[in-house]
């Protein structure tokens, strides 16, 4: 692949259609959350629900899987932690997410 190949700008291969049906969700759907949500502090506990569990954990065992993969060799332990760093990250991503949810429902939101 040349440097070229590698710069170009992915949404202009993208058929135009599924371009601005894909904007004009994305669009109508932040706009929707604006005008229902009155508190901010909800969208930002489920995205770092989300972000948090996936740089701690989620990601790295990914890049190791990814890595054994194109690089070949690995060990039994390093394969056995990635397993666990994705279980806990998902069981982390949960956990979070019904907090979040808990919250709503309890009217806790962001910890006021």
């Amino acid at each position: 692949m040349t440097t070229a190949e590698a710069n170009r700008l992915a949404y202009k291969d993208m058929n135009q259609l599924y371009y601005v049906i894909g904007t004009l969700t994305f669009y109508l759907v932040v706009l929707g959350l604006a005008i229902l949500l009155d508190n901010i502090s909800i969208v930002l506990d489920i995205s770092a629900a989300f972000a948090i569990s996936a740089l701690a954990f989620v990601f790295p065992s990914i890049f190791y899987f990814k890595g054994k993969q194109r690089f070949g060799g690995s060990i039994v332990f390093y394969e056995r932690m990635a397993c666990l760093y994705l279980c806990l990250g998902v069981f982390n991503c949960c956990l979070s997410l019904t907090s979040c949810i808990w919250g709503i429902i309890t009217g806790d939101v962001g910890g006021e």
